[in-house]
């Protein structure tokens, strides 16, 4: 389905819905601003968002009828789409949503408060002897107050962008509850694998108190630890998982759905460590419950379990300014100010003449390529000489660390500078004829969550010739605590692409050296880039914040030349 096909397509269910709507709740209202609502409201929810507010004047120009949001609004009044509680809709506070993800969010929200509550009364129960000494060296007051935070909250909320020392947190927690409760049993968690793999890496790069201890604590993907099937979860309310501690990193990845299914397999002691940052995209499935938990008037209800890490340790150059830049200036402010930093930043702009691939960009994925095809062949001529296992582990962490190396980035999936786009220049006549066809050491991405194979949705492998046979290499995860590769045949994986190029929302939980972003609107108009027709400066946004902090070390943004040629660089 192209991208035309996937436009026709989330029309007409709109617009059945819509008429669904008008006929079951006949009224006098203005039908065109229902219309609106509808579409914008259906628009939200494909971007994972289960609310939209009235006051933003983001849709001002989006709608059929006129006077947005104020005859919009008394319309919906009139129309008896608000009125009792199996209404469709809910208006609360100027924020619109559908009603069944309104009333499963405050489920959610509401249950982690009142655990946050029973916890908190628990902790301030237990003896003050149990308080154990904080190591404060290195650390900033926000990263204090949350380390101190285990010892009477339950649940913790630590919100911060790249570089403010997130994982340092988490590790100086982790220390901490363990000199309260030596015997604690703490698990660790992420959306997917590769996310799993950065948490776990990052955990074992700091020096710890307790090294034998956190070096020991399981670390998986959030679907392995709820024992994921075809028909559900094995964990669930009539079968908990027995964890004392249980911290979920890349809170922004998480869906209504899956939180559900967290609090479900976790019983009511369990102290949560949820750490995230809310101004990324919200995950691909609907309900963004972190963006939900950092409104400030429920951050609140968690008291001194909410912290938010805002001073900068990692030295991100330009990156870091730019970023927030975006937050709290703008996207066009963003484009102004690229525009004006030098060769020697690490975030540049380049405008190209046209929408081929520029050649100094070919240029650096052919080689990356060539990098990743020269390992892989390494790794499986190890294998195939019976080289120890140690050798080998060796030579996949290798390969895994070029992969890592750069990123290539596209906002949407089809058309000009589109993943396909990207992915079918490389490979060619082969694009679509399966991994079997790719060369070796082709990047391949996972697009659906298979647990019984140890992968999730979104985790990042290569193609392995292996005696003439395809296979994929990917990270696994077992219950030794090591990073463990897995060599999965094609026919294992119910779907399967290519990721020369992948969609920023597939990138979030990855990091790379550098990342190479391709926007196909020019900037003077990029705060209009349209998505399924409808224009969202909030989810532009986020899509930029989130393509650049993929990033370690630099990133290069390709766009399409302005007017007037951009001051300092020159046009590809």
């Amino acid at each position: 389905m192209n991208n035309k096909d996937t436009d026709t397509y989330n029309t007409r269910i709109s617009e059945s819905l819509f008429e669904l709507l008008k006929n079951k709740y006949p009224n006098e209202a203005s039908h065109i601003h229902l219309k609106d609502i509808v579409f914008i409201l259906m628009d939200a929810l494909e971007k994972g968002e289960t609310q939209i507010n009235l006051g933003s004047s983001q849709y001002n120009n989006l709608t059929q009828g006129s006077g947005w949001p104020n005859v919009h609004k008394e319309a919906l009044i009139q129309s008896g789409w608000l009125n009792d509680t199996t209404s469709p809709i809910v208006l609360k506070e100027n924020i619109l949503s559908w009603r069944r993800w309104h009333e499963e969010t405050e489920s959610v929200v509401i249950e982690l408060i009142e655990r946050s509550k029973l916890l908190r009364k628990n902790n301030n129960n237990r003896s003050s002897k149990t308080r154990g000494f904080v190591n404060i060296d290195h650390r900033n007051k926000e990263q204090i107050m949350a380390i101190k935070a285990i010892e009477n909250e339950g649940i913790l909320l630590i919100s911060g962008g790249p570089g403010t020392g997130k994982t340092s947190t988490v590790v100086g927690i982790l220390q901490h509850a363990l000199e309260i409760e030596p015997l604690l049993n703490i698990g660790l968690a992420a959306p997917t694998g590769k996310a799993t793999s950065r948490l776990q890496k990052s955990l074992h790069s700091f020096e710890l108190i307790n090294p034998k201890k956190l070096a020991n604590i399981n670390c998986s993907t959030i679907h392995r630890w709820l024992e994921s099937t075809k028909e559900g979860y094995r964990k669930n309310k009539n079968n908990k998982l027995q964890i004392d501690l249980m911290v979920i990193d890349e809170m922004s990845m998480v869906d209504l759905s899956l939180m559900r299914a967290i609090l479900d397999a976790l019983p009511e002691e369990t102290k949560l460590i949820l750490v995230g940052d809310s101004d990324q995209l919200p995950p691909i499935g609907c309900g963004a419950i972190w963006h939900k938990l950092q409104e400030h008037i429920i951050r609140k209800q968690f008291q001194k379990g909410s912290i938010q890490l805002k001073k900068t340790y990692r030295n991100r150059g330009a990156l870091a300014k730019m970023s927030k830049i975006i937050n709290n200036e703008g996207v066009d402010v963003f484009w102004e100010k690229v525009k004006l930093l030098s060769n020697e930043e690490n975030i540049r702009i380049h405008e190209h003449g046209n929408y081929n691939i520029p050649n100094i960009i070919k240029g650096r994925i052919r080689a990356h390529l060539e990098s990743l095809s020269l390992a892989s062949n390494e790794f499986i001529s190890s294998k195939q000489s019976h080289a120890s296992e140690q050798v080998t582990n060796q030579l996949a962490f290798k390969l895994f660390n070029i992969l890592d190396r750069l990123i290539v980035l596209c906002p949407k999936r089809n058309g000009s500078w589109g993943v396909g786009h990207i992915n079918s220049t490389f490979l060619g006549i082969e694009f679509n004829g399966g991994p079997e066809n790719w060369p070796e050491g082709t990047p391949v991405i996972c697009c659906t969550n298979q647990p019984e194979i140890g992968l999730a949705n979104g985790d990042v492998g290569v193609t392995i010739n292996n005696l003439g046979a395809c296979y994929l290499l990917f990270n696994s995860f077992t219950e030794i605590p090591d990073i463990q590769y897995r060599l999965i045949h094609p026919a294992r994986l119910k779907t399967i692409e290519p990721a020369i190029a992948t969609t920023i929302h597939k990138a979030q939980g990855s990091e790379a050296d550098q990342v190479i972003l391709l926007w196909p609107n020019k900037p003077s108009t990029i705060n209009n880039y349209q998505d399924n027709g409808i224009q969202n400066d909030n989810y532009t946004s986020k899509l930029l914040y989130t393509a650049i902090t993929r990033t370690r070390e630099k990133i290069d943004i390709i766009c399409p030349k302005t007017s007037s040629q951009s001051c300092n660089d020159k046009i590809f």
